[in-house]
């Protein structure tokens, strides 16, 4: 379901994951709403949640967020190799440009 509350027809990652490792179905639905859930906790506006030191509510909420999308993205590499799709790796320190 889209944000404005309109539906997305189709095929979606739960019904491909649950026709190739149904056993983890349920594990990227939950990393899925985590990182959703993480995401809206970070203070508003942005640029000023990311200020302050490491420990600041603001860049926790951030890096709680990253952390999220990171174990999210792992579910998502193993689903695309099931589909054999190549999915480059990146290095830890981000993209080289």
């Amino acid at each position: 379901m889209r944000t404005d509350g309109s539906r997305v027809e189709g095929l979606g990652l739960r019904d491909i994951f649950r026709a190739l490792k149904p056993e983890m179905e349920a594990k990227v639905t939950e990393l899925i709403g985590a990182s959703v859930a993480k995401a809206r906790a970070i203070p508003q506006p942005f640029d000023q949640a990311i200020l302050g030191g490491d420990e600041s509510p603001g860049r926790s909420a951030v890096m709680a967020l990253i952390t999220a999308l990171e174990d999210q993205a792992v579910a998502l590499r193993t689903l695309a190799q099931e589909l054999g799709i190549s999915v480059p790796d990146v290095p830890p320190d981000g993209l080289e440009g």
